[in-house]
């Protein structure tokens, strides 16, 4: 049975800025999630099967004002409540930790750590949602590795957004398409004779498509 993975990065703002809401996948709107802290835990339910084999790791700044730690305790209490629901025990299987700084050497070895975690031909969705936003890069440049290496297959990349206006509804976007530009305009490079900005246009990129 094919393994998913399941990355999800720990918030870093205040606790009191953090809201439980309803994360609604803008891709799928007839799926009503479990309201949550971490759009991340709605990517789970929306995509873990009863006899699924999975892991789930999570991707922590250890930041100076302690603030991840006290929202990974959130994020936990909200996974068992999850996992009450669905019936099923679900566990952090690996915690993927990362200093409070921007250095060349810190991306480096965040890059590799990322890196290390993915298995060899499992699913991989991941929530790029919280984190710096160089680490949100990192995470994502990290796909390349995972589907060429470790022949991965990379199911989705998801964002949530909400607003902060004391809603009860947040969005989830899936932002794989980014993903598969990158690819496309690497796999077309390689061809050679081929007209890109055209075949952006094709893909859905011309401004008076938007």
């Amino acid at each position: 049975m094919t393994k998913k993975q399941f990355f999800i990065t720990i918030s870093m703002n205040k606790p009191e800025f953090l809201k439980k809401v309803s994360y609604v996948p803008e891709f799928n709107k007839n799926f009503t999630p479990t309201p949550a802290t971490f759009p991340g835990l709605a990517m789970l339910e929306m995509n873990l099967k009863p006899d699924d084999d999975y892991e789930i790791i999570t991707i922590m700044t250890d930041d100076v004002n302690g603030r991840t730690i006290i929202n990974y305790e959130t994020f936990k209490k909200e996974l068992a409540e999850l996992s009450e629901k669905l019936g099923r025990e679900l566990s952090v299987t690996k915690e993927i930790h990362i200093p409070h700084e921007e250095s060349k050497e810190k991306h480096i070895k965040f890059f590799r750590n990322v890196c290390d975690a993915f298995e060899p031909f499992s699913e991989v969705y991941m929530d790029v949602t919280y984190g710096s936003k160089i680490s949100s890069i990192s995470e994502f440049a990290s796909l390349v590795y995972a589907e060429k290496t470790t022949r991965c297959k990379i199911r989705d990349v998801i964002y949530g957004q909400y607003n902060h206006n004391d809603g009860e509804e947040g969005y989830l976007f899936s932002v794989r398409c980014v993903y598969e530009l990158k690819e496309l305009i690497q796999s077309a490079s390689m061809l050679g004779n081929v007209d890109i900005d055209k075949m952006l246009d094709n893909f859905g990129g011309a401004d008076d498509e938007l």
